[in-house]
Order: structure tokens, then sequence, then C-alpha cells
């Protein structure tokens, strides 16, 4: 039987590995075991040429107890990936940062339509009344009805 100590160990050196799908399983056991410096070890991962790795870095993000997570999110926040984009906005805002509000503005203007409700919706959520005046120019730039008729309950729900 292995010594459940060297569990993150043996998870953080299969990282490099050459197989993404053995990185994708690295970074979530390394997130559910959440060593110290965890984000550390799983940054460099938002570079990750598979997207799956790269959002399951989000999700680990998500889930560890290190505040340099937030960091690590709103660096996801840039990637290529909508999905991690739009994962990395939810997550900012499940934790409150403070910082998350400054950091989602500019994803009103992203052009996929999944980033820009996630974002608004985190805004909403966090209370961030500086987006508003965005968040109504978002309304009036959608050119699907639902979006818009969101963006603009959003908008009005910040003051805007």
């Amino acid at each position: 039987h292995r010594d459940l100590h060297s569990f993150p160990t043996r998870r953080s050196s299969d990282l490099g590995d050459p197989d993404p799908a053995t990185r994708q399983l690295s970074v979530r056991a390394l997130a559910w075991t959440d060593p110290p410096q965890v984000v550390t070890l799983l940054l460099p991962l938002l570079q990750d040429d598979q997207e799956e790795v790269r959002l399951e870095v989000v999700l680990a993000l998500g889930r560890v107890s290190d505040p340099a997570r937030v960091q690590g999110l709103q660096a996801a926040l840039k990637d290529p990936s909508p999905f991690a984009r739009a994962e990395a906005a939810r997550l900012l805002g499940s934790l409150a940062s403070e910082s998350a509000g400054e950091a989602l503005i500019p994803l009103l203007r992203d052009g996929d339509p999944l980033v820009r409700l996630s974002a608004a919706s985190t805004l909403g959520t966090l209370g961030y009344r500086a987006a508003a005046q965005e968040m109504r120019a978002a309304a009036d730039r959608a050119e699907d009805p639902m979006e818009k008729a969101q963006l603009e309950q959003i908008a009005a729900a910040l003051g805007g």
C-alpha cells in the first residue's frame, strides 16, 4: 500500500507528462488534495496547448485554498477558450474577490456570448456598480434578444 503523503508529489510529477489526459487527471488530483503551493504548480499549465488541461486548471483553482488562486483565475480570463474564460469569471464571483470586478469588465466586450453573460452575471452577483455603464453598452451591442434582455436586467440591478 502506497504512502498517502507522497500522493501530491507523485501527481505533481505527472503535470509535465506528454499525455494530456494524464496532465488533466493530475491537475484534478492535486486540487482535491490541495497541497501547499498548489497554485505555483498549476499556473504554468494555464499555458498548456490542450484546452481540456487549461479548463481543468481553472476548475482546480476554484477548489484550492491558496489565496494566489485569484491571480490564476484572473490570468485565465485571457485564455483562448471561451469555456475557460467563462468558468474563470464565474469562479472569481464565487470567491467574492475584490479585484474581480475590474478584471471582468473587459469581458463584457468578449466575442463569445457565453463569456459575456458569465462576466455580466458575476458582476451582478458581486453588485459591482462600476460596471453598470459598460453593462448597458454591452446590452446595446447584443444581437441576441435573450442576451440583450439578461444584460439589461443586470445593468438595471446595478443602477445602469
